[in-house]
């Protein structure tokens, strides 16, 4: 496997080197010489994975196929004319292309298959047909009692099929002569081929359970009771986390995440291993490989809210991450791992020191004791801790300790803050004591004697979480970029400075909306197009989801550019909340970049309350501690809680389906668990696939210009009658790119540059771009955005995802200063 856990896309026939043999890349190890062999290779050990796809490769074809049949047809519809069984017996040219395992003296002889290194026996085939009967049950949630039937009426048709083939062997045997008891050896064969062996371990819900368990590594919920009653009814669902991490450590390219270091230093911040916590942490500074648990906690309903379930079936979700993953993995779902399923009554009864117990217990011995696995007949010792709890504002007051009323007397938790300030026209040039960890034990100690002190110091009782050894809840508690500023301020803010250009006849509601219905919302931003805005009791209503809100406002600043003048001062608060919101979720940090960020937050909030008059909103108090925060986790990007919540929605509409509200944490709990130990039958965890493309067509260059026809020719490298697959948009990684789309290939002078996409191509599973370079002229303040033009003589060029500045494609939009591209977040080459 490629290191920093990274592989080559899936393909069948290798060109990249003089030796011409069939190579599987989702396991880069198998070689045939025989395609069918490869074909009966992919069939037999990946097809059933999470995520299949196989690349053709055939003459540098770019198909990818999620079906092996499909792929077949393909090559017997197009490739019909290459005959494959004269590759049969290549001969090796340079055996330093080939591996390792090729002998010095294999020198011109023939490549052997390596077909027999996989087991085909009937243990083999339960294993594929175990994975098969996962994906049906979990990835595609077929009915218990529908899977049985099923597989009931497969086992009868093909224990009948091989009746008649037994007998047709027999007969065959008769005619020529051969007297099947006369050879012992033949007849007991014949006595063995049978498919019960296959399908009666896995023919019921029990075995399939205990197959699951032996074969498949399941890690099952333990039902835990509250209460210290044996007969107490009040039980929650727990996943043993200590066995999920050993499970999780067995993937080859999770491992190889935990044994490189992500530490960028050079005063760049782009991860948790950059920040302060990281290196002030006995346990994680002792030892690069130790594990980083980053936990998250959240309520979510998963009945309707309206409906005669609300609130009874409320959940309280405890999941967790291993930070030692790149970020870019840690947002799929499947690698986000669930710690337990508690209903939110429960947890308000019992507390979370209750609750979390075993969890605490487990982690403590991961601290102390740590874990062990063994891989490739090696033993390697892990040790790991907590390395922030992530939740909400409310969730993480009552994790802390903290009150989790928002107008009690102290309303931080990083700070000495109170609710009373936060009318004060000064408040952003206030100091406040910052809550240290020996501040907080002198607190939990003072108020433990006596309780009336909770609302003098802001504080109910002592963090249970602060019984690990190289865990505080005061410098382990992150802020929520999400919550903070996409849910909270800036819904908030807009509502206030739309209100007021409403009442002072600069827009109407109605006209907007129009705006908004008219506006074209280009590539990633067709998902999340924004809500249209509605009028109620004299003011402007905005309900968006988080990810609609940050499309809402790269939109608005264009819709309304040109109809506000410059040096309106509330349209200047909304370019500095774009602002705040752009360095919130920037990727990486340096020292200019926070010292930025700290002015723009003194001078957000001078000017608000120069507006507004009337006191600001605890989460905005917040802002003035974002630089801090990012100084010691990181990015906050990375401390954002919008992944998490994605994970509830698999909770929610698999309540829906199962419409089991009995022990429904059991259910939901049972039910994640397998659909996790399905994702980790494939061979890579963490990449389902790493390119996807559509509408593909072999390149023809004669319909581009000469300039653009040579950039091709020499930017792919092409050889004569070598076929490239052009396509109309391609997802890599899980972010889409499409022709017309903008992307940042560099930065001059803090100015950056940018490039229009007018080819996409796919050479050898590699993404290449044919990009028009732009010029750009200027950074529009107005409009938050820059503003670029085409170059007078258009130029070419031609790149990759590793070539550009920032991965995610934007869009341009065109407004009265011209043609703008608005970044979606702050970028360090701006900075320096």
């Amino acid at each position: 496997m490629a290191s920093g856990g990274e592989r080559k896309h899936e393909g069948t026939y290798d060109h990249s080197s003089d030796v011409e043999v069939f190579i599987c890349h989702r396991c880069d190890s198998y070689q045939a010489t025989k395609f069918d062999y490869l074909i009966k290779h992919l069939q037999d050990v990946h097809s059933s994975e999470p995520g299949f796809t196989v690349r053709c490769g055939i003459a540098s074809c770019e198909r990818t196929y999620t079906k092996i049949n499909s792929f077949l047809c393909h090559i017997r519809r197009l490739h019909r004319n290459i005959d494959l069984e004269t590759l049969e017996r290549p001969t090796v040219r340079n055996e330093d292309d080939i591996g390792d395992n090729i002998e010095d003296d294999n020198e011109g002889q023939p490549v052997h298959n390596n077909e027999a290194t996989y087991d085909t026996s009937d243990v083999n085939l339960q294993r594929r047909l175990g994975t098969v009967i996962l994906k049906w049950r979990e990835r595609y949630q077929l009915p218990k009692t529908c899977l049985n039937s099923l597989l009931e009426d497969v086992a009868d048709i093909f224990s009948s099929q091989e009746k008649e083939q037994l007998k047709k062997v027999e007969q065959c045997l008769q005619a020529n002569n051969i007297n099947v008891d006369e050879i012992p050896a033949l007849r007991e064969l014949l006595n063995e081929f049978s498919c019960k062996s296959v399908f009666e371990p896995l023919k019921t819900e029990a075995r399939q359970l205990s197959f699951f368990r032996k074969e498949l590594n399941l890690v099952e919920p333990v039902e835990l009771i509250l209460g210290g009653r044996e007969q107490s009814q009040d039980t929650f669902q727990y996943i043993p986390i200590l066995d999920t991490i050993k499970s999780l450590l067995q993937h080859d390219d999770i491992f190889v995440q935990v044994m490189n270091t992500h530490n960028c230093g050079h005063g760049i911040l782009s991860n948790f291993c950059d920040g302060e916590n990281y290196k002030t942490n006995g346990l994680f500074s002792s030892d690069l490989r130790t594990l980083q648990i980053c936990l998250y906690n959240d309520d979510f309903e998963v009945c309707n809210p309206i409906g005669a379930f609300t609130k009874k079936q409320k959940l309280n979700g405890m999941y967790f991450v291993l930070g030692n993953i790149e970020p870019r993995y840690r947002s799929k779902l499947h690698v986000i791992q669930l710690v337990w399923l508690c209903k939110t009554v429960y947890v308000k009864k019992y507390g979370f020191a209750d609750v979390g117990e075993q969890l605490i217990r487990d982690l403590c011995v991961l601290e102390e004791e740590g874990i062990s696995i063994w891989k490739n007949n090696c033993q390697y010792h892990f040790k790991g801790t907590v390395s922030m709890i992530v939740a909400d504002n409310l969730g993480s007051h009552s994790i802390g300790g903290f009150p989790e009323c928002f107008t009690a007397n102290r309303i931080c938790r990083f700070c000495m803050c109170t609710y009373v300030s936060l009318k004060e026209s000064s408040l952003s040039r206030t100091v406040f004591s910052q809550r240290s960890e020996e501040l907080y034990d002198s607190h939990v100690v003072l108020i433990k004697n006596d309780p009336s002190l909770s609302s003098v110091y802001g504080m109910k009782h002592n963090c249970p979480f602060n019984k690990l050894h190289f865990f505080h809840v005061t410098s382990g508690l992150p802020s929520d970029p999400m919550h903070d500023l996409l849910e909270g301020i800036c819904p908030i803010v807009w509502s206030k400075v739309l209100s007021h250009f409403v009442h002072t006849n600069r827009m109407n509601v109605q006209s907007f909306n129009q705006r908004h219905l008219s506006f074209e919302y280009k590539g990633n931003d067709k998902n999340k197009k924004p809500s249209p805005l509605s009028w109620s009791s004299g003011s402007v209503t905005i309900r968006q989801t988080a990810s609609q809100m940050t499309c809402f406002m790269r939109a608005a600043l264009y819709m309304l550019g040109d109809i506000i003048p410059e040096g309106c001062m509330h349209w200047q608060l909304l370019l500095y909340l774009a602002d705040l919101c752009a360095l919130a979720f920037a990727p990486v940090h340096n020292v200019q970049s926070l010292s930025y960020l700290h002015g723009l937050v003194k001078d957000f909030l001078e000017l608000y309350l120069e507006i507004f008059k009337a006191g600001i909103v605890p989460k905005m108090h917040y802002l003035t501690h974002y630089a801090e925060q990012i100084a010691h986790f990181g990015p906050l990007s990375g401390c954002s809680c919008m992944r998490f919540e994605a994970k509830h929605s698999y909770f929610k509409k698999l309540a829906k389906k199962t419409m089991n509200m009995k022990n429904l944490a059991l259910t939901l709990a049972k039910r994640h668990q397998l659909l996790q130990c399905s994702y980790s039958t494939s061979s890579f965890f963490l990449e389902e696939s790493n390119i996807t493309s559509r509408g593909g067509t072999v390149l023809d260059t004669s319909s581009y210009q000469e300039e653009a026809k040579n950039v091709i020719k020499s930017g792919l490298n092409l050889r004569p009658q070598q076929e490239v697959f052009k396509v109309s948009s391609v997802t890599i990684n899980g972010v889409t790119y499409q022709e017309r789309a903008v992307l940042i290939p560099g930065c001059v002078d803090t100015f950056l540059q940018f490039g229009l996409v007018c080819g996409i191509f796919l050479k050898l599973g590699n993404a290449h771009f044919l990009v028009s370079q732009l010029e750009t002229l200027y950074f529009s303040a107005h409009y938050h955005a820059y503003v670029v033009q085409a170059k007078s003589t258009t130029s070419y060029v031609m790149l990759q995802i590793h070539d550009l500045l920032d991965p995610l494609p934007l869009q341009y939009s065109h407004c009265k200063g011209g043609m703008c591209v608005a970044r979606k977040h702050w970028l360090l080459s701006e900075f320096t």
